[in-house]
């Protein structure tokens, strides 16, 4: 079925001379500027056409319906990039003393990464640690005195209001025992994370901390520093961007291929892993964000390399096939359908005219298009429309035009 690709494609084609010239006729001298506008006409054209056939005083192109095989293709670029990425951030601020790893190096999971400066909390564990000897040193002779009251006044050798107090400055002593213990385990916890582990097994992709530099830690009102990133580089994927047009023709699953300028030669293979349910816009075009599984090559591929991907969407094999520029709207009036377009059939003989036809038409890429009837093999049609063809012509349908086998 005729999409709006197969009319943008339509578009695209016609447009292009206009495009060129104007270009050439901007940026070059007049000269070379007909020089380039003239073999590029002539590039066009001759990929499609057979030869011209005269009709008045014009010679005008014409190609040869042929059996062939057609395949519509999604092609878009995107960036390669890890499945699972991490930034790695420290937990409390401080001055960085040691970086154990570099750039490009593997590591495990739980391996030492980052060292902080310690010596400020060694200093206040050390202080806690003495604020706790001395409450407990208050805690056991707490303790002794209430239980010393607590006999004297079960003998009523020792008023309730004295016992009370015994009793009092016992829980007290307890409490703040407790808490100097608590203040030590705040410490250690802290002092534990000037030691930065690796949270996964990977690569490290890029450090951006040096030696002698502050780390902010990260916090719930601040991000912190991101001392490195690391990831997996055994489960890579495509991040690309697909319009509202061909988004709608793309499933997850289905399979695509890519490749990558730094190895023209290599041929690799995607699976679309997720397609994103809301539309974002990006470079001022509204898309879809797709990812795709690479399941080939990923020892070869690096992050940040741009894939040139082509998703097949639909294929027809041996089929009647025509150029997409041999497709006309009607002049001065409504499409005739979706699926079905106008065609100049080449006339027979010198002083014969051009037929115009209606054929119905399905898949369709850049260059040609699938013709489902209206058409018989090696018959010949036009690329351009021919100058009798107004938009009164009528349609006709020839006797021998049927449907594709």
């Amino acid at each position: 079925m005729l999409s709006q690709g197969v009319e943008s494609r339509l578009i695209i084609a016609r447009g292009v001379f206009g495009f060129i010239f104007i270009v050439v006729k901007k940026l070059l001298a007049p000269a070379l500027g007909l020089f380039i506008l003239a073999c590029g006409v002539y590039f066009v054209v001759q990929f499609q056409m057979g030869k011209a056939v005269k009709i008045g005083d014009s010679d005008l192109p014409m190609a040869v319906v042929e059996r062939g095989d057609v395949e519509s293709t999604v092609e878009v670029s995107g960036d390669i990039a890890p499945l699972v990425e991490t930034e790695i951030k420290s937990e409390i601020s401080g001055r960085i003393i040691a970086i154990h790893v570099r750039e490009g190096e593997n590591v495990r999971e739980g391996q030492l990464l980052v060292e902080l400066d310690d010596r400020d909390l060694l200093d206040e564990k050390a202080a806690v640690e003495t604020e706790i000897a001395i409450a407990k040193l208050q805690h056991d002779k707490a303790q002794r005195d209430f239980q010393r009251a607590e006999s004297l006044h079960k003998r009523d050798l020792l008023s309730l209001q004295q016992f009370l107090d015994a009793e009092t400055a016992y829980l007290l002593a307890r409490k703040s025992l407790l808490r100097s213990e608590l203040k030590l385990k705040n410490v250690e916890t802290r002092l534990s994370r000037t030691k930065i582990h690796s949270p996964m097994s990977g690569m490290v992709l890029i450090v951006n901390v040096i030696v002698g530099q502050v780390a902010i830690g990260a916090t719930s009102v601040n991000n912190g520093t991101t001392l490195m990133k690391v990831a997996n580089l055994n489960e890579m994927v495509i991040q690309t961007h697909i319009n509202q047009i061909d988004i709608a023709r793309l499933r997850a699953g289905m399979a695509a291929d890519f490749s990558v300028d730094s190895l023209p030669k290599e041929k690799f293979k995607a699976v679309i892993r997720t397609i994103a349910p809301v539309a974002t816009t990006r470079n001022n075009i509204k898309g879809y964000a797709v990812t795709l599984d690479i399941n080939t090559g990923t020892d070869l591929l690096k992050p940040g390399m741009t894939a040139d991907v082509k998703i097949p969407v639909a294929a027809a094999h041996d089929v009647l096939t025509v150029p997409v520029t041999a497709l006309f709207r009607p002049e001065g009036r409504r499409i005739l359908s979706q699926d079905r377009m106008l065609v100049f059939v080449a006339p027979q003989g010198a002083l014969a005219e051009p037929e115009q036809r209606e054929v119905e038409v399905g898949i369709s890429n850049f260059s040609r298009v699938e013709i489902k009837s209206g058409l018989s093999e090696n018959e010949k049609v036009l690329l351009v429309r021919p100058p009798t063809a107004g938009s009164e012509a009528t349609l006709r349908q020839s006797p021998g035009a049927g449907r594709r086998s």
